[in-house]
């Protein structure tokens, strides 16, 4: 039977390719509080984040003469290859570095949520961030945005 640990990294691995060695391991260095907000978590372990665009990036596969298969994935920056006896089999390990490659970091529920309400997107997070301050210091209601200002 496997232990809790055990189980745990197993499931790391499937769904973000990472160790739980690495998830602990950037616990430490983060302070064991989310990433965002600082807090430390109540009951639950701290959520990994990742960007779920990962998921839909192109994969080019080819299949040399001596029967070897490569996948080819561009992401972040970075350019991923895998190889191996079948197509399945290398569609699969490329998938597993992409997930670990989408791996961002620790954050708590409430703030992986926020993420994920925004669409992963800085610019929508930002204008909320400025909708937001123009209720700051205030109790009345101030002026809507003029039609060429952004919100």
């Amino acid at each position: 039977m496997k232990t809790k640990d055990e189980i745990r990294d197993q499931r790391l691995q499937q769904k973000y390719g990472i160790t739980l060695e690495e998830y602990n391991q950037r616990l430490a260095e983060c302070g064991g509080v989310c990433e965002i907000c600082g807090r430390a978590p109540k009951t639950k372990s701290l959520h990994c984040d990742h960007d779920h665009k990962s998921g839909r990036v192109k994969v080019d596969f080819s299949q040399i003469p001596s029967g070897l298969w490569i996948a080819k994935a561009k992401y972040n920056g970075g350019i991923f290859i895998a190889t191996g006896l079948s197509k399945s089999e290398v569609s699969k390990n490329i998938r597993h570095m992409l997930k670990g490659a989408s791996w961002r970091g620790v954050l708590c529920w409430p703030c992986n949520r926020a993420l994920q309400s925004f669409r992963d997107d800085p610019q929508l997070m930002r204008a909320a961030a400025v909708y937001l301050e123009r209720f700051q210091h205030t109790s009345a209601v101030p002026p809507a945005p003029t039609s060429g200002e952004k919100t």
